[in-house]
């Protein structure tokens, strides 16, 4: 026998262990003590990568940051430890709103972020950065970044014929699209383009023609 004294760490376990006390022999039989302590260093911090997400305007998105973290052996990241650094008082929470564009919630049991963007707000949101710990306690930081694509209606030419001298319907949203199933038309903003003052509003009348027809609307 060598004397050697193996210790064998449990998994997950890090700090310094309690000491041991061990017991050596001379050839005289005398004895002697003393103690044995190990210090287990604690594991690699757990890496977070950058997360990226597109939605159409004025629809949710979920994202999972946690999706392409990492944490060490022996290590597992924490999904209820997500928290949201909110970028004007700069601490940690799971709620953060970024004016005009929209709100950052944090699910409290899966750590999946919900970005809910203002109405009218497109285009690339402001970066928010979240943190996450692994079950050693370690933390690891990084940026969830939305990208909110604007919804465009469009609307196509309508024509219609009518007999002499009789009113005529036209429903000018027949042959019309939304830009998407979460903003449907909405009929009440169909405005008509005065030719002579070019404005928009509820009538037009076309000099000469003793009537009034619709020129050109649009769906705002």
């Amino acid at each position: 026998m060598s004397g050697e004294v193996t210790f064998t760490p449990e998994a997950g376990y890090f700090g310094t262990t309690t000491p041991v006390t061990y017991q050596v022999a001379d050839s005289n039989g005398t004895t002697t003590t003393a103690t044995i302590t190990v210090t287990v260093e604690m594991p690699p911090p757990p890496v977070a990568a950058p997360d990226a997400d597109t939605t159409p305007q004025n629809v949710n998105v979920t994202v999972d940051p946690l999706g392409n973290d990492s944490a060490a052996t022996d290590q597992t990241l924490v999904p209820t430890s997500v928290l949201l650094l909110d970028p004007v008082s700069g601490t940690y929470g799971s709620t953060v709103t970024v004016v005009g564009e929209g709100t950052y919630t944090v699910d409290p049991v899966t750590g999946e972020v919900t970005f809910d963007p203002v109405a009218s707000f497109t285009g690339t949101a402001t970066a928010v950065t979240y943190q996450v710990a692994d079950t050693s306690g370690q933390t690891a930081t990084s940026t969830i970044t939305i990208t909110v694509t604007p919804v465009v209606p469009v609307a196509t030419d309508d024509s219609e014929t009518t007999p002499y001298n009789t009113p005529v319907v036209v429903s000018v949203l027949g042959n019309d699209t939304a830009g998407a199933v979460s903003a449907p038309l909405d009929p009440t903003t169909v405005q008509l383009l005065d030719p002579v003052s070019g404005t928009y509003g509820s009538s037009v009348t076309v000099v000469g023609e003793g009537r009034t027809r619709l020129t050109r609307c649009r769906v705002r």
